[in-house]
């Protein structure tokens, strides 16, 4: 009678490679792609590539790539976002994923400005469900790290919430 081989267990196995292993080159991999397609893309499509790096980087805990990315801000960030409203839809969602990652760093109160910034955002774009849901992640971040909210941050929220 032939036995049954399982390839997917016997491809790690040959290739003497854990799942976590393939994870981190796929991370890699990833980043290598997204990088040189940030070279080469215009300047307004480089912040989705840069959005997309920073999840990568979150999920694979590559703090340092973090920082580097969040240091050249200025290399991909369009200085007239407001003119299109898919440059603010791009640019709430990299604030957001900034905001997550500067948490995640350790660098609170910038994440804290960032989260901010990006359901500023969302507010300009109407897109309610996607302020809120920086909302809670700023309560969030704050009730797990026993944050008090400064009377700036409470005054930048009232002002969010009232903008209609």
């Amino acid at each position: 009678m032939a036995k049954a081989i399982d390839t997917k267990n016997r491809y790690y196995t040959v290739n003497n490679l854990g799942v976590g292993k393939w994870y981190i080159f796929n991370c890699h991999l990833l980043h290598f792609l997204l990088a040189k397609n940030m070279h080469e893309a215009k300047p307004d499509g480089r912040i989705s590539i840069v959005s997309d790096l920073l999840e990568a980087y979150l999920e694979s805990g590559e703090d340092d790539l973090i920082r580097e990315l969040i240091v050249c801000e200025d290399q991909f960030l369009p200085a007239d976002i407001l003119v299109h409203p898919h440059r603010i839809k791009q640019a709430a969602r990299y604030y957001k994923r900034k905001g997550v990652c500067q948490l995640s760093i350790g660098q609170m109160e910038k994440g804290f400005h960032s989260l901010l910034e990006s359901m500023g955002y969302y507010r300009k774009l109407g897109a309610s469900d996607k302020a809120f849901e920086c909302m809670g992640l700023f309560l969030k971040y704050h009730r797990l790290h026993e944050k008090s909210i400064s009377f700036e941050q409470m005054e930048t929220i009232k002002k969010l919430c009232h903008n209609s």
